[in-house]
């Protein structure tokens, strides 16, 4: 049986065992699976969070290039729990000018999608798995807000789903518009 429900609901959730080994690089997990292939935002949970407390949500993106995204999703967020949002973009680099640019791209892409309660973080680790993983613990985050180009599987690499698999964090993950 299939059906669309494409305009019925703002976000589906899942809870997660996670995948590793050979079952994550074959087949991966059923919460893996559907951030893959829904176009509907997937808040996928790794353990029991009835006594989260929203305040801070990590947008991991790439802000190079600011352009107005499909973000209602967070808007309802702050509008519902007053949060602020914390932008992150992972670099290989260590240029204070390379910073500095992203950065200015940050505020560009707030102003074009109406959010003033954030901050702008840029670190600069091997990966964005392990960039999202060693911010978190420095600034310890309530839920993270990642994408995906949908392309996960045997023969291609997907940092949201690594993430969905192995950080015991909440996440939201979403389609990118490409």
């Amino acid at each position: 049986m299939s059906f669309s429900v494409a305009n019925h609901y703002d976000l589906i959730v899942m809870g997660t065992k996670g995948a590793w080994g050979i079952k994550e690089k074959i087949s991966g997990s059923e919460t893996q699976i559907i951030a893959r292939r829904s176009k509907i935002p997937l808040l996928s949970l790794m353990c029991d969070r009835s006594d989260l407390v929203i305040r801070n949500i990590l947008l991991v993106h790439n802000f190079s290039n600011p352009v107005h995204e499909d973000l209602k999703l967070v808007h309802k967020l702050i509008n519902i729990f007053d949060i602020k949002i914390h932008f992150l973009q992972i670099i290989s680099g260590n240029s204070e000018t390379e910073t500095t640019a992203v950065v200015s791209t940050m505020h560009r892409f707030a102003e074009m999608n109406n959010i003033v309660n954030y901050d702008c973080h840029v670190i600069n680790d091997k990966d964005v798995e392990n960039g999202v993983v060693h911010f978190n613990q420095m600034v310890d985050m309530d839920i993270i807000c990642i994408g995906t180009h949908g392309k996960g599987g045997v023969f291609h690499h997907s940092a949201t789903e690594k993430l969905i698999n192995h950080l015991f964090k909440p996440i939201i993950s979403f389609h990118l518009n490409n």
